[in-house]
């Protein structure tokens, strides 16, 4: 549970909350709930793995809990609730969001949504798709911009925030995204706890 205040251009608070892999540990997210309500958050956002799979049984368990939400609720799209089994990402679209990844805008602050989830089970990585709609939100006015995603990309063993599964050693984060984000990013969120805690 992160709460973010940032101050608008306008001089008003804009508060949001960002979770991490909240399954399987329901009962702290339940526990959760009043804490984030009375924040009373701009904008609450789950970075991904917030089911264990994606089932519509475990969907509606979910829904119970971000239906007491008293904010928009964004999610980041993590490994468990869009391929699993085979099915590629279906029904997170059809129960959450018409796509995986996305942005949108409060004042002068941008928030991005990425999915480091592709086709291939097990590889993770930001597809050329989302560099180039990466690339036409930099190239826009310069608000202060925030991206969320699962996995971290950013692979570094020396890195203890950082997960050390040998599969993050190819990715094109650093060659392309950093090149792109690395003077007007204020923050990047990920979620994927996988060996070492807390993200």
């Amino acid at each position: 549970l992160i709460p973010q205040n940032l101050i608008t251009a306008s001089g008003d608070d804009l508060t949001f909350i960002a979770f991490g892999h909240v399954y399987p540990d329901y009962d702290a997210l339940e526990l959760s709930l009043p804490l984030i309500n009375a924040e009373n958050p701009d904008f609450v956002i789950f970075l991904g793995d917030s089911l264990i799979t994606p089932s519509h049984e475990d969907w509606q368990i979910f829904k119970t809990f971000i239906g007491q939400i008293g904010a928009p609720v964004y999610l980041v799209p993590g490994n468990h609730d869009i391929y699993e089994n085979g099915s590629e990402g279906g029904y997170f679209l059809e129960r959450f969001s018409d796509t995986l990844f996305t942005n949108f805008t409060i004042d002068e602050n941008e928030f991005i949504i990425l999915n480091s989830v592709t086709d291939k089970q097990g590889v993770y990585d930001i597809s050329d798709e989302q560099v180039e709609f990466i690339e036409s939100i930099y190239g826009k006015e310069n608000k202060n911009k925030f991206i969320f995603m699962h996995h971290c990309l950013f692979y570094n063993y020396d890195n203890q925030f950082c997960n050390s599964r040998e599969f993050f050693k190819e990715n094109n984060w650093n060659e392309k995204i950093v090149p792109i984000i690395k003077d007007e990013t204020i923050a990047v969120f990920v979620g994927d706890t996988g060996l070492n805690e807390p993200y």
